[in-house]
């Protein structure tokens, strides 16, 4: 396809990928608005327990996923993530979640809101993420876990 791009003329270019990748380009700043407006999601009978498993592996998108649960229902931002790491590390993980079907994902112009699919999940799988949110903040948080602090007092912290 690419080569086939390559093969037209400059003005062939434009109407070819339009036609191949069915998008409108704006005549002002030749930006698609169709490739952002959109984000695919699972649907909620499609969430599969092996994907949000692999998904809540990682460290970082577990403490995503926990600062989602206490928003309170509210969108978060990307930028609002960037205490666990760069831009391009938080939009990994991001889609990574929203791929599982985990995260609900919304473009707002340059903005990416991001919520918790809290009733589907709930719906698929019944208890899950309250476990998962109770056990990733007992693991954040040290005082949580009975015997800790003496732990770290033993160990000279």
């Amino acid at each position: 396809m690419i080569v086939e791009l390559m093969n037209l003329s400059l003005r062939g270019v434009k109407r070819k990928v339009q036609r191949i990748l069915n998008i409108e380009f704006s005549p002002g700043n030749c930006y698609s608005c169709a490739m952002t407006d959109f984000l695919p999601h699972p649907a909620t009978e499609d969430l599969a327990l092996p994907a949000v498993l692999t998904a809540l592996g990682d460290e970082t998108r577990l403490a995503i996923i926990e600062v989602l649960a206490g928003s309170c229902d509210r969108a978060v931002t990307c930028g609002q993530l960037l205490q666990f790491g760069s831009k391009t590390a938080i939009s990994y993980h991001v889609a990574k979640l929203r791929e599982a079907g985990i995260i609900h994902v919304r473009p707002e112009g340059t903005k990416r809101m991001l919520t918790l699919r809290r009733g589907d999940l709930e719906q698929r799988f019944p208890g899950f993420l309250d476990s998962v949110v109770a056990s990733t903040r007992a693991s954040l948080i040290p005082d949580a876990q009975p015997g800790m602090q003496e732990t770290a007092q033993l160990a000279g912290e």
